[in-house]
């Protein structure tokens, strides 16, 4: 029974990097523990990052850090600059915990996502990253040419 769970297990793993790769879209799932149930392995294409945070198991608030470490600061209402790495990885665990987040996010560099997450009842969390910078420069330089020519 032991070596079915595990097999089944896998096999949902695999189907949701499948699902990833579909969507073009980095996926992590939490537990109702703040730990990593899942994480697809385009989390680790989009930042650098250390493997070891995404792997099931692993803290939440371990995975927010590598994020911040890697550039990143979702939701920061301050500059950049002015953002202290526990005040933006304790926003990020309290944003997990809402009940529902869509949004348009600048990332690192000169990146935009699609950050979607949800909460559901039973505690898991599922957030699903999608890379939108083509789409968001080409939105920006329509409007640009637009507002040139009247």
């Amino acid at each position: 029974m032991d070596d079915a769970a595990s097999f089944d297990a896998l096999l949902q793993c695999n189907l949701l990097e499948i699902f990833c790769e579909g969507l073009g879209a980095a996926l992590f799932v939490t537990d109702r523990l703040d730990n990593i149930a899942f994480a697809s392995v385009r989390l680790l294409h989009y930042f650098p990052m250390p493997e070891s945070v995404i792997r099931p198991g692993s803290r939440v608030r371990d995975f927010y850090a590598a994020l911040y470490d890697a550039g990143c600061r979702f939701g920061a209402q301050h500059s950049v600059k002015d953002v202290h790495k526990e005040d933006w990885v304790s926003d990020r665990v309290a944003t997990g915990w809402k009940e529902r987040v869509d949004k348009i996010e600048h990332g690192p560099g000169d990146r935009w996502f699609h950050v979607v997450s949800r909460r559901f009842s039973s505690g898991l969390g599922l957030t699903a990253l999608q890379d939108v910078t083509d789409h968001k420069k080409k939105n920006a330089s329509g409007t640009r040419t637009r507002n040139a020519c009247g």
